[in-house]
C-alpha cells in the first residue's frame, strides 16, 4: 500500500459516525506517525490505527504520516527521535535500535523462534516483561508489538550447503546477524535497504539478510535470485508512542490508548503473515529459488552457529540480569537458554 492511498483511508475515518463531528468541539490532537517504509501489507496498521483511534476517542485524536526516508533517516535512530519529540509515535525495527538498548535484540537471535506464531509469542513476552518496565530508557510508552514477515538470505545462487557463504559478503541489520553470517565464513556489511540494490548491481555485496517484502520493493528476482531459510526471526518491531506525547494526554484517551495494545499487536501479526505470503508469492512468480524450510542437513550448524557466536556476543553486552531475564523469560517458550 501506498503513502496516498493510506492518506486517503485514514483521512476516510473523519466520516466513521458521529465521533469525528462531536470532537470539533473539543481539542483535536494530531500525533505525527513514522512508518519505517510504505512496502507491503504491513503499512495497512497505520490506516487500521488511524481508524480505531478515530472511534475510539470520537475523533480527538488523529495521525499525520511521515517515513524515516522523509525525514532523511535511516531507522536507527528512531528511539532518539520519539525522545525529542520530532514524532510522536513510531514503528522501532528491534534490530536498527538494538545499538541504543541491546536487551531489545535478544528476539531476534537465530534458532529461538520454531515458527511464526512462536515468534509472536515470544516477542510479546518480552514486550511484557523485560521492555516496558525499560521505558523510561526508552523514552515512550511501548504500544505493541508486530512482524513486519518471516526474514530470509536471499543470495546469486542457491546455496549447496552453508559453506557457499564463506567469503561473501552479506548485508545484515544487526550486530548479532553480523556474528550469525561470520560463523559460516562470510563478511557482514551494513547498509541501509535503499542502497541495496545498486551495490548488488555493482558486486559491492554479495547477498543480503531481510523480510520477503522487500522482494518486490527491491525486485530481489533481478539481483539476488535464490531465497534461502536460515532460520532467522521474524521481523519484529515495536510502536512506540514518544513520553511527551503520551504524558500530554488527558488521562481518558490515557486509557483508550492503552486499550489498543493487544489489538494492534494482532493486527501487526496478522498483517505481518499477510505481507510475508505476498513476499513469497512475487519470488514463485518470478521464478526465484526458494529453500523454505532450511535442509534438516544445516539445522545443528546452524544451532550451533546461534548458540556458540550470537548468545554470547549478546549476552556479553547486556550483562547477567538481562541474561537471568532471558533464561526466565525466553527459556520456557523457545526451549533455550544461556549458561
Amino acid at each position: 500500500m501506498d503513502r496516498r492511498t493510506f492518506m486517503q483511508l485514514a483521512a476516510g475515518t473523519a466520516g466513521l459516525g458521529l465521533g469525528g463531528a462531536r470532537a470539533r468541539a473539543q481539542e483535536v490532537i494530531t500525533w505525527k506517525a513514522m512508518a519505517m517504509h510504505t512496502n507491503g501489507e504491513s503499512y495497512r496498521k497505520w490506516a487500521w490505527l488511524a481508524e480505531q483511534l478515530d472511534q475510539r476517542t470520537g475523533g480527538r485524536i488523529r495521525l499525520e504520516l511521515t517515513t524515516v526516508q522523509e525525514l532523511g533517516l535511516t531507522g536507527t535512530e528512531v528511539l532518539r527521535v520519539l525522545r525529542t519529540g520530532l514524532v510522536d509515535i513510531a514503528e522501532a525495527n528491534v534490530s536498527y535500535v538494538a545499538s541504543d538498548l541491546p536487551i531489545l535484540e535478544a528476539t531476534e537471535i537465530p534458532g529461538l523462534a520454531s515458527s511464526f506464531d512462536n515468534g509472536k509469542d515470544l516477542l510479546s513476552a518480552w514486550m511484557n516483561d523485560v521492555v516496558r518496565p525499560l521505558e523510561p530508557q526508552i523514552g515512550g510508552k511501548v504500544l505493541a508489538n508486530f512482524a513486519w514477515n518471516s526474514a530470509y538470505l536471499f543470495t546469486r545462487e542457491p546455496l549447496a550447503s552453508l559453506s557457499d557463504l564463506r567469503g561473501q559478503k552479506i548485508r545484515v541489520y544487526s550486530p548479532g546477524l553480523a556474528a550469525y553470517v561470520e560463523a559460516f565464513g562470510a563478511e557482514p556489511i551494513s547498509m541501509p535497504i535503499s542502497e541495496v540494490y545498486s551495490a548488488l548491481q555493482r558486486g559491492v555485496m554479495d547477498g543480503l539478510l531481510t523480510g520477503s517484502d522487500q522482494i518486490s520493493a527491491l525486485q530481489l528476482w533481478e539481483v539476488t535470485p535464490a531465497l534461502t531459510d536460515i532460520n532467522l526471526a521474524p521481523f519484529g518491531a515495536y510502536v512506540i508512542v514518544g513520553q511527551r506525547s503520551y504524558n500530554a494526554l488527558p488521562d481518558d484517551l490515557k486509557e483508550i490508548v492503552d486499550g489498543l495494545s493487544q489489538d494492534l499487536t494482532d493486527e501487526g501479526w496478522r498483517l505481518g503473515d499477510a505481507n510475508n505470503q505476498v513476499g513469497l508469492n512475487a519470488a514463485r512468480d518470478h521464478g526465484m529459488s526458494l529453500t523454505i524450510p532450511a535442509p534438516a542437513e544445516w539445522q545443528p550448524e546452524l544451532a550451533a552457529a546461534a548458540r556458540e557466536h550470537v548468545v554470547p556476543m549478546w549476552s556479553s553486552r547486556v550483562g547477567p540480569d538481562a541474561v537471568a531475564a532471558f533464561n526466565s523469560v525466553i527459556g520456557p517458550i523457545s526451549g533455550v537458554t544461556i549458561d
